[in-house]
């Protein structure tokens, strides 16, 4: 949404790197899973990965996808372990790694330690008909009406923090 020209100009179809790189403008936000469901009719029938742009991460998306497939999950997400979870999506699960809670920046009146939510997932295409057109969001809106009616949510581990990028100043010192 900010600066489309410069990202599409710099990436441009993604050729360069091997990739393909579609782009969709938004008038108006959509929101984390609003953007996605935008994509609909182009990312087909098969698990889709969705990386959130204000974070930067080197995690095994292989790993993560692998995962999924295994877990047969609607939804698998990537967690990192944060002293204060209170301003990130609280991720809580069980032995196995099903996650069983998850509350999105909810103040705290002292730090919270657990899972946090990386903004890194796989996502199953039956979860596109599960979100609204129009804005949404996965952490406030997706992510807790999948646990509420009893889907498959999977959270992967992993052993470092995705460096959040939102701001030029937090770009700067990554």
């Amino acid at each position: 949404h900010h600066l489309p020209e410069a990202i599409a100009g710099r990436l441009g179809d993604g050729s360069k790197w091997g990739v393909s790189i579609r782009y969709k403008r938004e008038d108006a936000l959509l929101g984390t899973s609003g953007a996605v469901k935008n994509f609909e009719r182009e990312l087909g029938g098969e698990p889709f990965l969705v990386l959130y742009g204000d974070n930067l991460h080197d995690y095994d998306l292989g790993a993560l996808a692998r995962r999924h497939a295994a877990e047969i999950a609607d939804m698998t997400i990537a967690v990192f372990e944060l002293e204060d979870t209170s301003q990130s999506g609280a991720v809580t699960m069980d032995g196995a790694g099903r996650v069983t809670a998850f509350v999105e920046k909810r103040p705290a009146a002292a730090p919270v330690k657990g899972w946090a939510n990386a903004g890194v997932y796989v996502v199953d295409p039956v979860v596109l008909g599960l979100i609204p057109a129009g804005f949404s969001d996965f952490g406030r809106d997706v992510i807790p009406r999948l646990l509420n009616e009893g889907r498959r949510v999977v959270a992967v581990k992993m052993d470092r923090p995705v460096k959040a990028v939102d701001t030029p100043e937090l770009y700067r010192r990554r």
